[in-house]
């Protein structure tokens, strides 16, 4: 019945808080596995995903998961450092959030390092003061062709 519909149509992903595995330094951190639902929604193996707030790097881990690449960016360099220290991997083969935290994390070979492999662009955007028009003008001029190959695909869907 209607319930049943419900209950198979909501989301029950808990929110990254004091206790939380997933929980880093950032202040408004949101889990990977909300993300990772949106990136398969939305996006192609091998598309890029571009997260121009990237914070800790949650929707990078989430794209690198479901084989897709990601541009990220953000303007606190410590939320980036952070990131990269999620997407890399240290040497007994884990990432460096231990599997028994993260269980939906996977595991990759020891050594390797995801965003030289996997095609993740992880970058400090530091300014005093932060506005969208100077996000969106970084974005422009550091990632023309990935934004062009963005404006393609959308103007492709709504043709």
């Amino acid at each position: 019945g209607l319930a049943e519909e419900w209950d198979d149509a909501t989301w029950n992903i808990p929110n990254v808080k004091f206790n939380h595995p997933e929980k880093t330094n950032h202040p408004c951190q949101f889990p990977v596995e909300l993300v990772e639902r949106c990136v398969l929604a939305l996006t192609d193996p091998g598309d890029w995903v571009l997260d121009p707030y990237a914070g800790v790097g949650s929707t990078a881990i989430a794209a690198v998961k479901a084989g897709r690449k990601a541009a990220c960016v953000d303007r606190e360099g410590k939320y980036i450092e952070t990131a990269r220290r999620r997407l890399h991997v240290s040497g007994d083969g884990e990432t460096s959030n231990s599997k028994d935290r993260h269980p939906g994390l996977p595991t990759f070979r020891a050594g390797e390092d995801l965003q030289a492999s996997r095609g993740v662009v992880l970058e400090c955007r530091s300014r005093a003061r932060y506005s969208f028009n100077r996000g969106r003008e970084y974005v422009e001029a550091h990632y023309p062709d990935l934004l062009t190959e963005v404006f393609g695909a959308i103007r492709a869907v709504d043709s």
